[in-house]
């Protein structure tokens, strides 16, 4: 009997280097990020990896919003 649940979209993990990458940060500031825990990840292993959403919503809740006060 055929399945009647639609198969979710595949979702985005990066590699250390890719989520690099995708921050324009260096691979040794993520490494850093991970080990104080400042970053959210998965292990794999010994192996990281990071979701594009869990990072898109993390960089969300961490960006600094700014106002122009008008006079």
């Amino acid at each position: 009997m055929p399945s009647l649940r639609k198969p979710s979209p595949p979702q985005e993990i990066f590699k250390l280097p890719e989520v690099a990458d995708y921050l324009r940060l260096s691979a040794s500031t993520v490494r850093k990020l991970v080990k104080r825990k400042g970053i959210p990840f998965t292990t794999i292993g010994v192996q990281y990896r990071f979701k594009k959403t869990t990072i898109d919503a993390w960089m969300e809740r961490n960006t600094k919003k700014q106002c122009k006060v008008l006079l």
